[in-house]
């Protein structure tokens, strides 16, 4: 998070100065058209996150907050017995983060410290808009014809034609226009004792405020100074863009026709009036004293521009910025690549050599395969910081599926649970619990498995076992008990889950499910009295579980 806050404040900066320079070169011209480029480029900054997830990315060389980017090397492409086919199943071991791979903690703290101030500012902003709304709830109408008449033609003057309402609050403040779709003006406690000069000052003001749509930038410039309050050009920008916002409007007075030095007396006025500061709203203020003096300057001024911004400068500054933010939002960072690496081991703890380790990437879509070395160990080189998946398919053993966060963490110990053996018996109507230990079949099946294992422990015996894991001799049935049949018609599958033990014995009879009690008791009695030979892993015995699945078969 904290390495998109820094190249999100970048980018924005340099949209934010390539404004402010812009608003320098046009010095010579209106307040008006400066307002208009500084907002176009606020409402830019502010958009800059949006287009970046719909623009393609190209990448620039610059690495923020995570480890040095290295160039990707291309991809490569990827005496066990096997036990079952396994099945999937989630990680047994959890992953062994490198410290040396995790984020240091001041740039966390710099991830939330931003974050916070956003949440502050953008709750000041919601503050002040409710304010807004309670003062107007408070106000009362101002219907005095006088006003009525003022109102008419002045808007006609300035050139709109929308329904302004009047009010007067209920407290001293500064007048202030607010509201985009129903644009109001409210007016201190005494606007109705004004003289017709101030009503028609101040009437002209406000006005002029909501034919340029300043409520509106106002609340655009407070969003982009919450978003990048962590960047000085954001609230210079902002700052500016009001100076200009409210010499704007003067220039609107002024334009028409009424008298400068009038003009300058009554905004003096009103600021010592309005001495008492007025609660903060995200609105334009007339009488805001911080920036009086160089108003003042600017109407006695005869050699200002006072001319509106007309639509070819307009639209000019505004195919300007879209030409700088566009490839702006589309520029990323050089991705960062991560190495990320680690073991393959059995349940015994011993290395698993020769085998195919698989790194999938679910944002991108691509896969890395890899195999362990003679020391069980892999490496992956080139991965993309983020969220990925290891996996591991290994014959006798269940398949591993391990989320890992590549950039945060950079090794993992796989350790894989040896798989499950999976049985299918199928019983017909007549059939009674037997034992199937007697007969020639049988004698030949348990001296072959004697055979086996015999010659098994004389390896395992005739010197150290090799380092090597994931050797596998699984068990073979040397007695197998067929389930009785119930007394009554009844047929169905039951499923169950059984562990072999290091004796060959069967127990842990856990999860019987099926259509008929008597059906899963048949299937449980006969599976316990079944017999294997020992489950060797590296030459140890293990335990191994067992799923069986018994198909009950009624006459038809």
């Amino acid at each position: 998070m904290t390495a998109w806050i820094a190249w999100s404040a970048l980018r924005a900066s340099a949209l934010l100065a390539l404004g402010l320079m812009a608003a320098w070169g046009l010095r010579r011209r209106s307040a008006a058209m400066r307002h208009w480029t500084l907002t176009a480029t606020l409402v830019a900054s502010v958009a800059l996150p949006l287009l970046s997830l719909v623009l393609p990315t190209w990448h620039l060389s610059v690495a923020i907050g995570d480890a040095p980017a290295t160039a990707p090397p291309p991809a490569s492409v990827g005496g066990a017995v096997a036990l079952v086919i396994p099945e999937h199943a989630t990680a047994v071991a959890a992953p062994e983060p490198a410290p040396s791979g995790r984020p240091s903690a001041p740039w966390q703290a710099l991830g939330w410290l931003w974050a916070a101030g956003a949440a502050l500012l953008l709750a000041r902003l919601v503050v002040g808009l409710l304010r807004v709304r309670a003062l107007v709830g408070a106000s009362t109408p101002l219907d005095a014809s006088v006003w009525r008449e003022d109102r008419r033609a002045l808007t006609a003057a300035l050139g709109f034609d929308r329904d302004v309402r009047l009010l007067t609050a209920a407290r001293p403040l500064g007048p202030l226009a607010a509201g985009a779709h129903r644009p109001i003006i409210l007016l201190p406690p005494d606007a109705a004792e004004w003289s017709a000069a101030r009503r028609r000052v101040v009437l002209a003001h406000e006005l002029a405020h909501i034919a340029r749509g300043d409520w509106l930038a106002h609340v655009i410039a407070e969003i982009a100074c919450a978003v990048y309050w962590c960047t000085p050009l954001a609230w210079a920008v902002a700052r500016r863009a009001r100076v200009d916002c409210e010499r704007a409007a003067d220039d609107a007075v002024l334009h028409l026709g009424l008298d400068a030095t009038d003009y300058a007396s009554h905004l003096l006025d009103l600021a010592r009036a309005l001495r008492a500061r007025s609660p903060w709203t995200p609105a334009p203020a007339m009488a805001r004293s911080s920036s009086l003096e160089g108003r003042v300057r600017a109407m006695l001024d005869p050699t200002t521009n006072r001319q509106p911004a007309s639509r070819t400068l307009r639209a000019a500054a505004v195919v300007g910025l879209l030409a700088a933010a566009i490839p702006l939002a589309a520029a990323g960072p050089q991705p960062s690549y991560h190495e990320f690496g680690g073991v393959v081991v059995d349940g015994m703890g011993r290395p698993i050599p020769d085998q195919a380790v698989v790194m999938t990437d679910p944002a991108n879509r691509t896969k890395h395969e890899v195999r362990t070395d003679a020391a069980g160990r892999f490496q992956f080189t080139g991965l993309p910081a983020g969220e990925q998946h290891v996996t591991v398919k290994s014959r006798g053993f269940r398949d591993l599926t391990q989320p890992v966060r590549v950039g945060e963490q950079s090794e993992a110990r796989l350790q894989l649970a040896l798989g499950t053996l999976q049985e299918t018996v199928r019983v017909t109507a007549g059939s009674a619990a037997a034992p199937d230990d007697g007969g020639q079949a049988a004698s030949a099946r348990a001296a072959r498995a004697a055979e086996r294992q015999a010659r098994a422990l004389e390896t395992c015996q005739a010197g150290p076992p090799s380092a090597a894991g994931g050797n596998i001799l699984p068990p073979i049935k040397l007695v197998h008990v067929a389930p009785a049949y119930p007394a009554w018609p009844a047929d169905g599958t039951v499923t169950l889950t059984a562990v072999i033990d290091t004796h060959g014995d069967v127990r842990d009879v856990r999860d019987v499910h099926g259509p008929d009690p008597a059906l899963e008791t048949a299937a449980a009695d006969a599976v316990r009295r079944w017999k294997f030979t020992t489950t060797l892993l590296d030459c140890q015995p293990t335990d191994v579980e067992m799923t069986v699945r018994v198909n009950f078969v009624a006459p038809r």
